[in-house]
């Protein structure tokens, strides 16, 4: 009894160790994320500082003011910042997570261990932060396709997506076909918590599959080669959309079979 005790004690240290990890990861990330665009800003604003201080009269004789010089000079150099900002948050957060996290593993893992410190840290400070950022203007380009290549998600051809990466940052779990569709602000919840435990289950969407707008899909969901999910709909964990189905509602079921869409033009 006394040793059971001991490691119930043991176990809510442990906890208390993870939470406090978790409100401190911001303030330990920001700076790494923001200080390639802070070592660009820095003599760029020197430039600018000397640039609007020099002697007018040499300016009089160019056809250009130097109000408008000014003015291209600080536009270019904001745009510039926020490129590298961007760009180095992006690189950053994909070193963190080769480097620090690792690859995230399918299964059970305990949400007072190691392993899900890391994932908690990066899931829900590193992830968000770069997304808001920057990459969350380059969804549906081919760069956010080979930003998720990069961190580990299994991404095919010619496909568009615009979904979310908030809290739901599990690379390695998720499988998008050649072709896929996953509309605007869709999550894939590859995870979910079960007593003391955050268990990653695989989502996969296949060739030609279609998830609506602002839609969910949890951990363990399939959708088969030309299904589709409607807008606003949730797919649960384990559920599968077979080869042409239609599934809607909250929880989604089938709405259409396949044979009731024969005929019907192609995307």
């Amino acid at each position: 009894g006394g040793a059971a005790a001991g490691g119930g004690g043991g176990g809510g240290s442990n906890g208390r160790w993870v939470r406090l990890g978790m409100s401190a990861a911001p303030l330990v990330v920001l700076p790494g994320l923001l200080m390639p665009g802070l070592l660009v800003l820095m003599p760029g604003m020197l430039w600018l500082h000397q640039l609007a201080h020099r002697d007018t009269e040499a300016a009089q004789c160019a056809p250009v003011s130097l109000a408008d010089v000014r003015h291209s000079t600080i536009a270019l150099t904001l745009v510039a910042c926020y490129l590298v900002v961007g760009f180095g948050s992006v690189w950053a957060a994909t070193a963190l997570k080769r480097l620090w996290v690792g690859k995230i593993e399918a299964g059970k893992h305990r949400f007072e261990s190691l392993y899900m410190l890391k994932w908690s840290v990066f899931n829900f400070s590193v992830v968000p932060l770069t997304h808001r950022l920057f990459t969350k203007a380059l969804r549906g380009s081919p760069f956010f396709n080979s930003f998720l290549r990069l961190n580990g998600a299994s991404v095919g051809s010619h496909v568009h997506y615009m979904g979310v990466l908030e809290a739901s940052a599990d690379f390695e779990m998720l499988e998008l076909g050649d072709r896929a569709c996953v509309d605007f602000n869709v999550r894939l919840q590859a995870h979910e918590v079960i007593n003391s435990h955050v268990a990653h289950r695989p989502i996969k969407v296949g060739d030609r599959a279609h998830v609506g707008a602002r839609s969910n899909l949890l951990a363990g969901a399939v959708m088969q080669p030309s299904s589709r999910l409607t807008d606003q709909s949730l797919l649960l964990g384990r559920s599968e959309a077979r080869p042409g189905q239609v599934w809607d509602g909250l929880p989604a079921t089938v709405a259409r079979q396949p044979s009731a869409l024969r005929g019907a033009p192609r995307y």
